[in-house]
């Protein structure tokens, strides 16, 4: 039958010796490779949802306006152009002569909505910048068609198609992701782009759509996009470097923090295996070998002893 356990400080202290071995070789190994783990860390903050809405590097007194909140009985009925006068007297109240909310009806009219739409929505409470999308969101019928950007004091209203072509270019060094060997920096590029085109706003890269383009120069990534896109990108690329940094350094740490938990395994293992033997047990499994002292019965062991009593001849079977 089986010894009745009994545990002791020594014990405890090897049961969870190799998981503090294991611990501090991880922490040598944070220290010693902290490179990986920091040099490429993103640090770009993500977009907030106005910004992703409304564009990036808006005027701080727009800004201040969209946060603005509607009073709770704020309610529209009517013709689109007539909630959209609603929206602009709340927006800017004082009617400033420069200001105001302008709206591209012929584009509009052209992806088939028309300014006598009829909106009927409950605004109280909202900021102004989330009462305007739900607007917009019931005069498409929920297509996503129609966005708003601001510029300077003013908030335009149009297609996102059109407000899509407010794009610029950028190059990005990609050489330390796509590689510096030309024999395969092809196919990288190629599975890099597949990739960014997959994540970033797909419908906006062409031939798709008419905005969004990449190409290479020797490792060199030529984009052009939108501010919003841009900032993805760079997002997603810090990612890209980060989780590489991040695979490498797992490699690199597995061999001594596995080392290290067998190690820690071994003290254990050994004190187990003495002290099994002092109280005539199996150093193997712990079987009582007091009726069977030749030969465990449970998992086959020889004792040392008997081991080198039966060197000469065959082993002999249990019982």
């Amino acid at each position: 039958m089986k010894a009745t356990k009994v545990r002791s400080p020594m014990a405890f202290l090897f049961r969870w010796l190799p998981l503090v071995m294991a611990a501090a070789a991880l922490a040598l190994a944070c220290g010693y490779w902290r490179n990986l783990l920091t040099a490429n860390r993103p640090v770009t903050p993500p977009l907030t949802s106005i910004e992703r809405n409304y564009g990036i590097d808006i005027d701080p007194a727009m800004l201040g306006k969209l946060r603005q909140l509607l009073p709770e009985t704020f309610e529209v009925h009517g013709k689109f152009s007539d909630v959209i006068d609603a929206m602009r007297d709340k927006l800017f109240p004082h009617g400033a002569k420069t200001a105001g909310i302008f709206v591209n009806w012929r584009a509009l009219e052209l992806a088939g909505i028309s300014r006598s739409t009829r909106i009927d929505a409950r605004l109280g409470g909202l900021q102004i910048q989330d009462a305007l999308l739900r607007v917009l969101a019931i005069a498409d019928g929920g297509t996503e068609k129609l966005g708003a950007a601001p510029e300077d004091d003013v908030l335009w209203v149009d297609t996102k198609d059109d407000l899509a072509k407010n794009v610029f270019t950028r190059v990005y060094d990609v050489r330390d992701i796509v590689g510096r060997d030309p024999k395969t920096r092809a196919a990288a590029e190629a599975d890099l782009k597949a990739q960014i085109t997959a994540k970033i706003d797909p419908a906006s890269w062409r031939p798709r759509g008419s905005a969004g383009d990449i190409r290479f120069l020797q490792g060199q990534a030529i984009v052009t996009q939108t501010a919003v896109n841009q900032h993805d990108l760079i997002m997603f690329l810090d990612r890209l470097r980060w989780y590489r940094d991040l695979r490498l350094f797992a490699r690199k740490a597995a061999w001594p923090v596995g080392g290290a938990f067998v190690l820690g395994m071994i003290p254990g293992a050994l004190l187990r295996r003495y002290r099994r033997k002092a109280q005539g047990l199996c150093g193997i499994c712990g079987y009582d070998l007091r009726a069977t002292p030749d030969r465990c019965p449970e998992c086959g062991d020889v004792p040392s002893t008997a081991g080198r009593e039966t060197t000469s001849g065959p082993m002999s079977q249990p019982r």
